[in-house]
């Protein structure tokens, strides 16, 4: 007697519906947007660190100077150039007889510019910060240290001065959460908005 062989097949159907298709690619997409945006943040990083480094050397020159002359210098706006600018910037004056090119050690336009601001070489002021213009017009006496911006990042400089709250005197919104480095008289460098800075 022959066994008894059961020839039925059972046949499984396997494939995924389009709505599982679309969920997975939902999900790779999202994925890859955020490896993408991990991978901006950690190459900007190290742009904003080093322009905090900048305005670091900014302020502590600033501090040296203060400390030597009891008063601040002049914030070299255009059409106002005097032997005590901060910055000689201007066409015709050198750069090294800069007011704070003593403790300033090297003054160029890798040291004088943020790595984030790509604006500087289509300006007539090459550099991305600029001094707060109401010091050069006040005593050193009786200001707040941690509360005075001593330098800070512009928006579009167009010279060595500017006046923090002037429409055309913007700071700069290009760090993390539209922020821009201040130096302040105490020493201290950080990140601000527009209306953080006091006069």
């Amino acid at each position: 007697m022959r066994p008894h062989h059961d020839h039925t097949v059972k046949r499984w159907v396997v494939g995924a519906s389009r709505a599982e298709v679309a969920l997975v690619l939902l999900v790779l997409g999202i994925l890859g947007m955020v490896i993408l945006a991990f991978v901006s943040l950690n190459r900007e990083r190290p742009k904003e660190a080093a322009c905090s480094m900048n305005v670091k050397r900014l302020t502590l020159a600033f501090q040296n100077y203060t400390a030597q002359q009891a008063a601040y210098p002049a914030c070299g706006r255009l059409g106002e150039e005097l032997p005590q600018d901060w910055l000689h910037w201007q066409p015709g004056r050198r750069i090294e007889q800069s007011a704070l090119a003593p403790w300033l050690g090297e003054i160029s336009s890798r040291t004088m510019a943020c790595p984030r601001d790509l604006d500087t070489r289509h300006r007539q002021f090459q550099f991305s910060y600029t001094m707060n213009m109401h010091l050069h017009l006040a005593a050193v006496a009786g200001r707040q240290p941690a509360a005075t911006v001593v330098v800070f990042e512009e928006e579009h400089p167009n010279d060595g001065a500017c006046l923090p709250g002037h429409p055309s005197d913007r700071l700069t919104a290009r760090h993390t959460h539209g922020r821009s480095h201040a130096g302040f008289a105490d020493g201290s460098v950080r990140l601000v908005r527009e209306d953080e800075v006091v006069k």
